[in-house]
């Protein structure tokens, strides 16, 4: 390890994961990942190197060998099953989208009404399926004093 890159590990990362944390940016469920995935790497990498690879032309071949395969990865995603696996994961990913955001058009349409309106809408929607607008909300807001027996309100929009 070079003098730089000691002083880069030990004052710059420290001290820009300090910043994150104070101004509250830390993605924690991220950084948890990347330290899970990062220190045994580094204490693999540490012995493999002090302890394997002590002769510098081993060392070369290694980095050689990983290289390859790196490179081999990228020139494998060019191709045409990798691109369909991609396709299939993006209409997956898309579809999930479409999903939670129905999911959350409802949940903001359930907040923006009353408490007493939100357990008719619970009760009075189509189970099968979230409400798409806001207009549905309306329509659903609209039935629920008729199905409580009560005199029906319009519902301003």
């Amino acid at each position: 390890m070079s003098a730089t890159n000691f002083v880069y590990n030990i004052v710059a990362i420290p001290s820009g994961v300090y910043r994150y944390m104070k101004e509250g940016r830390m993605a924690w469920p991220l950084t948890r990942i990347v330290i899970v995935g990062t220190l045994p790497g580094a204490f693999i990498g540490h012995y493999l190197r002090v302890l394997c690879l002590l002769n510098p032309k081993a060392f070369k071949f290694f980095v050689g060998c990983m290289l390859l395969y790196i490179g081999a990865r990228l020139l494998y995603e060019l191709t045409a099953r990798s691109q369909k696996g991609k396709q299939e994961m993006k209409a997956l990913e898309t579809k999930f989208n479409d999903h939670v955001i129905k999911i959350l058009n409802f949940q903001a349409a359930l907040i923006s009404v009353n408490g007493f309106s939100r357990l008719s809408l619970t009760v009075h929607c189509d189970p099968c399926r979230f409400p798409d607008t806001l207009a549905d909300v309306r329509e659903a807001l609209a039935r629920m004093p008729a199905a409580l027996g009560h005199r029906a309100h319009p519902v301003e929009p």
